[in-house]
């Protein structure tokens, strides 16, 4: 684009020169605005229009000075350059050897006006005058632009860049380059860009001293960006270009970092440092979603971000990366970052106080992601996180206190499917394993899972359909003590007429239904000696069917001494009468106040006055 310009200013000033000849031997050059302009317009096919007045100086110097120029569009009416003052300073010994050098060249008020339908300076780069094949040369070493100002009209879309300064001096043939200017927009951008810099070109190498950039959106809030730079070299040569430091404040962000870029024109290379703090990261949100409901936890205030960065053949790499929010921090020694992948092959988050370790790979972001990986949650105290976020702590039960809470899984996760597997998280000394948890199709399916809970080991399988809330599965309660279980949930173990009952307790069943509907078929339970199978459907009235091969209902009785006790609390008549009943017990052989009696079935109802009412169906002797 400088190259442009330059090409631009060249033609305008080889064609003007023209007319400083025609001045040379008189005294009033305004005599001759007439021929100038039809001189220019056999030149170029514009118009060039002189509203003010020229002053010419022939000594000690060739100076020139012309007020209000304006050039037309190419062969058309329309104005494509306004010049408010125009000032040439040449020196007269060079000419005595056909080399023109002009010591400056001053335009005040420069306007530049790119039309709806093209590009309409293409012809003045093509131009070539008659002046400029002649055996003079030009050199210009001092070019200074005033408030120049260019307007681009895209398909009705305006955008200027307003108030532009440039000076180009050349000393010891290094250029040494001044600019600052504004740029403005509507539509795709409206706001203001404000660019200041001192450019030093000694070829190859070339240096921005002092670089200032200002961007702010008049259409969105606090989004005004600042960068300062003190100096970036480029050597072209070696394709190198380096900013030692970059300081920059975007959107109440202050950022701090350098970069270095190799190989610039072929396929580069760039390292670099990157810090990002801010204050206040809540009033930065809030400001630009005022409605949003953030959580009081954290605090979204103090924000810090660093890392390392290097790109290589469309490679981004963040190396040892730290993000820290108040006083929570997430950091990696790498983040890899290609066309459609982020890969953490390691990270640490310590989040509200609890640690997370793992590994993820994000693939597909742009077609269809996959998120791969591994977690591990470090135990945490579950009652003082909800503590921590104000909410209601879980009542503790005997045995459950939750103060160590653990997570370990691999994940797969797409956007049709969730899918984990060795799946173990722990609750103090409970337990939950599983081989692989799925979520496909709005179906949970929870496979070859392992409860330990309370001294009880359940195994088991299970389908749960999210729509249709159906429920398909299979339980596996595994032999254990029923009275050790009294005893870790601090209650009162039955003092039964035989001390050796409730000793072991084990269960199977299939599941099917769905919550208002549950069915336990095919259950089989094993009490101490006696052996229990039937089925049970659980819905607002549950009814169930079960044979029972031996037992001795004596063994379970309560001894004297409960009897004459209070427990009504915990009496499981009180309870059954609570509850719609219907089923049938089937007795092979049941024992009861010194009777046996062999092939008894009883129908088991509770009525609406909370009775229970039980009619033997057949009596065998």
């Amino acid at each position: 684009m400088r190259n442009n310009i330059l090409q631009i200013l060249a033609n305008i000033i080889a064609t003007l020169f023209i007319a400083v000849f025609l001045f040379i031997l008189e005294f009033d050059p305004n005599d001759y605005k007439q021929q100038l302009t039809e001189l220019i317009k056999n030149q170029t096919g514009r118009i060039l229009k002189i509203e003010g007045n020229i002053a010419l100086t022939l000594y000690p110097q060739i100076s020139l000075d012309i007020d209000e120029i304006s050039f037309s569009d190419y062969l058309a009416e329309s104005k494509f350059v306004t010049i408010n003052k125009l000032k040439l300073t040449i020196k007269l010994l060079p000419l005595l050897y056909q080399h023109i050098e002009i010591e400056s060249f001053f335009l005040d008020k420069l306007n530049l006006v790119q039309t709806l339908d093209s590009n309409n300076w293409d012809d003045l780069l093509k131009q070539e005058t008659t002046t400029e094949k002649s055996s003079f040369s030009i050199v210009v070493n001092n070019i200074k632009i005033n408030n120049a100002n260019l307007s681009i009209n895209d398909q009705g879309k305006l955008y200027t860049i307003s108030q532009a300064n440039f000076t180009i001096s050349t000393i010891n043939s290094v250029k040494i380059i001044k600019f600052n200017s504004s740029f403005t927009g509507i539509n795709k951008f409206n706001g203001q860009v404000e660019l200041n810099s001192n450019l030093i070109i000694d070829e190859p190498h070339y240096k921005f001293i002092s670089l200032f950039l200002s961007i702010q959106s008049d259409t969105i809030p606090a989004s005004k960006i600042l960068f300062k730079i003190p100096q970036i070299d480029l050597n072209i040569t070696e394709q190198v270009l380096n900013i030692n430091q970059l300081i920059g404040q975007i959107l109440g962000l202050k950022l701090n970092g350098q970069l270095q870029i190799n190989q610039l024109f072929s396929k580069p290379i760039a390292t670099g440092q990157i810090k990002l703090t801010s204050a206040n990261l809540r009033k930065l949100v809030k400001h630009f979603q005022p409605d949003l409901e953030l959580p009081t936890i954290p605090k979204l205030q103090k924000v810090k971000l660093t890392s390392g960065l290097q790109y290589v053949t469309d490679n981004i790499t963040l190396n040892n990366f730290q993000l820290t929010i108040d006083d929570n921090r997430f950091q990696t020694p790498q983040i890899n970052l290609t066309k459609q992948t982020i890969d953490l092959p390691e990270f640490l988050l310590q989040v509200l106080g609890i640690n997370i370790d793992g590994k993820l790979t994000l693939t597909k972001i742009f077609d269809q992601p996959v998120l791969q990986g591994k977690l591990l949650v470090n135990p945490f105290n579950l009652q003082q996180l909800l503590k921590t976020l104000n909410q209601p702590v879980i009542q503790e039960l005997p045995g459950l206190p939750m103060n160590k809470v653990s997570l370990q899984t691999e994940l797969n996760i797409t956007t049709t499917k969730f899918m984990f597997k060795q799946v173990q998280v722990k609750v103090d000394d409970n337990e939950f394993t599983s081989g692989q948890i799925d979520f496909i199709d709005d179906k949970l399916k929870i496979n070859s899972f392992i409860i330990k809970l309370l001294g009880i080991t359940t195994r088991g399988y299970l389908s749960i359909s999210q729509h249709s809330q159906q429920i398909q599965g299979y339980l596996q309660v595994e032999k254990f003590n029923p009275r050790n279980l009294f005893s870790r949930l601090a209650q009162q173990i039955p003092n039964t007429a035989d001390p050796t009952v409730l000793q072991a307790l084990r269960l199977t069943t299939n599941l099917q239904g769905d919550l208002s509907n549950l069915n336990l078929k095919n259950m089989k339970i094993t009490l101490d000696d006696s052996k229990l199978q039937g089925n049970i459907n659980l819905a607002e009235k549950i009814t169930f069917q079960f044979e029972i091969d031996d037992i001795d209902i004596n063994r379970y009785l309560l001894s004297s001494m409960d009897k004459n006790q209070d427990n009504s609390s915990n009496d499981p008549i009180k309870m059954l009468k609570t509850l719609d009943i219907n089923g049938i017990l089937k007795f092979k052989s049941l024992k009861i106040i010194g009777m046996e009696i062999k092939d008894i079935h009883f129908k088991v109802i509770t009525g609406e006055n909370g009775k229970i009412r039980i009619y033997p169906k057949f009596f065998n002797k």
